[in-house]
C-alpha cells in the first residue's frame, strides 16, 4: 500500500519483513499477525514459505489489543502499521523499519532514521497530536464537524440509548462542504513537526 511505497525505506515486502526482523533477533519467539486485507484477498502480501519458516506463531484469529495486551508480548517490530503506535500507547518496546507517523519523536528504535524530524516528543505529546490536535472529525449524527471530545461523549450517548447514526453518505458530505465553506471547522493547530 502507499505507506510500504512511500514509507517502507526498502523493505517492500512482508516476507522481507520477517527476514529482517528474524535475522536481528535470532532468538526471540515471533508472533505473526497477517494484516486483515490480505486474509481477506483484498491486497498482496502473504508470506513466502522461507518466511513462513521464520515465524513461531501465527494470530490472525486474534484482535491486535488482545495480542498486545498480554504479558508476553514486550515487543513489536513493525514497517509503518498503527499497530506501533497502539503498543507505544501500552508501554511496549517499538521498534520500525519504515517510516510511520509516530517514528522519529525519540519513543521508538528506528531503522530508517526521518532526519527532519528533530526533536523529541513525550507519549502525551505524540498522542494528543495524532488524536487531538491533527484530525478533523465529523459528528455522526449531524454530520457537522466537532472537536474530538464531543465525539467521544456523542457515541458514548448513541450507545447508552441507541440513538440514529446518520448513515446517508450524501447529506454528510453536503455538510462537510458546507462546513468547510463557511469555516465552521475548529482551526487546525500550527504542526511544528
Amino acid at each position: 500500500d502507499a505507506s510500504i511505497r512511500r514509507g517502507g525505506a526498502g523493505i517492500e515486502t512482508n516476507s522481507a519483513l520477517v527476514e529482517t526482523v528474524r535475522k536481528a533477533n535470532p532468538a526471540a519467539y515471533l508472533l505473526y499477525k497477517e494484516h486483515p486485507d490480505v486474509l481477506a484477498g483484498n491486497r498482496r502480501g502473504k508470506l513466502t514459505e522461507a518466511a513462513e519458516k521464520l515465524i513461531n506463531t501465527r494470530c490472525d484469529g486474534h484482535a491486535i489489543p488482545v495480542i498486545l495486551d498480554h504479558p508476553a508480548v514486550t515487543a513489536i517490530h513493525t514497517l509503518t502499521s498503527l499497530t506501533g503506535f497502539e503498543a507505544l500507547i501500552r508501554g511496549k518496546s517499538v521498534t520500525t523499519y519504515g517510516q510511520p507517523f509516530y517514528a522519529g519523536w525519540g519513543l521508538t528504535t528506528d531503522h530508517a532514521p526521518i532526519t527532519h524530524r528533530t526533536r523529541a516528543l513525550s507519549l502525551e505529546e505524540l498522542a494528543a497530536g495524532a488524536l487531538l490536535l491533527y484530525p478533523r472529525y465529523i459528528d455522526p449524527v449531524t454530520g457537522l464537524p466537532c472537536e474530538a471530545e464531543f465525539l467521544v461523549e456523542r457515541l458514548a450517548s448513541l450507545i447508552r440509548t441507541g440513538g440514529p447514526v446518520r448513515t446517508d453518505g450524501l447529506f454528510a458530505l453536503t455538510r462537510y462542504l458546507r462546513a468547510l465553506r463557511y469555516g465552521l471547522f475548529p482551526p487546525r493547530h500550527a504542526r511544528t513537526y
